[in-house]
C-alpha cells in the first residue's frame, strides 16, 4: 500500500511538471529589447532582451512572466481593455519621479491594451496622463 501512494504520488507530480511545461510551450510570447532601465509593476529591467507569457496567452490571465539577463519576474496585470486591431505591438514606457515605468502593452493583432499599476502617487498619475511615451516595438510570436 506504501509503495502504491508513492507511485501515483510521483507520477501526479510528474504530471504536473510536464503539465506546466506544455502550458508555457503553447503560450504566445513576445519578445522586446529594451534599451534603458525600467520599472514593471514590481519588476526591475535592466537593459538587454526580454521575452514575457502569460500560461494561456496575453487575455484572461493576472500575471505576467518575464524573462530576461538571467532571471524570470512576475508582472501584475491591471485592466485590459479593448483597442484597435493592427500589425503593430509595443510596451508605453513613461517617466516617473526620475525613473522609466511601463504603463501598457498593446497587442496590436488581438486588438487589447493591458494597462500596469505604476508608483501609487499623484505624480504618477499626472505622468500616466500628460507625459509622452517611449513606445518599444514587441514582437508576438
Amino acid at each position: 500500500m506504501v509503495v502504491l501512494k508513492k507511485h501515483l504520488l510521483a507520477t501526479a507530480l510528474l504530471t504536473f511538471v510536464f503539465g506546466v511545461g506544455a502550458m508555457n510551450a503553447n503560450a504566445a510570447q513576445a519578445t522586446f529589447n529594451l534599451p534603458f532601465d525600467a520599472y514593471w509593476g514590481g519588476a526591475h529591467l535592466s537593459p538587454g532582451e526580454y521575452k514575457f507569457w502569460t500560461a494561456s496567452g496575453f487575455s484572461s490571465r493576472q500575471v505576467l512572466q518575464v524573462h530576461g539577463n538571467g532571471k524570470t519576474q512576475y508582472v501584475l496585470i491591471g485592466i485590459e481593455s479593448v483597442g484597435p486591431i493592427s500589425d503593430k505591438s509595443y510596451l508605453e514606457i513613461a517617466p516617473v519621479n526620475g525613473v522609466q515605468v511601463v504603463r501598457e502593452f498593446r497587442s496590436g493583432a488581438e486588438g487589447k491594451v493591458f494597462s500596469f499599476q505604476g508608483p501609487k502617487t499623484n505624480r504618477w498619475h499626472m505622468a500616466n496622463r500628460a507625459t509622452e511615451a517611449t513606445k518599444i516595438a514587441v514582437m508576438v510570436h
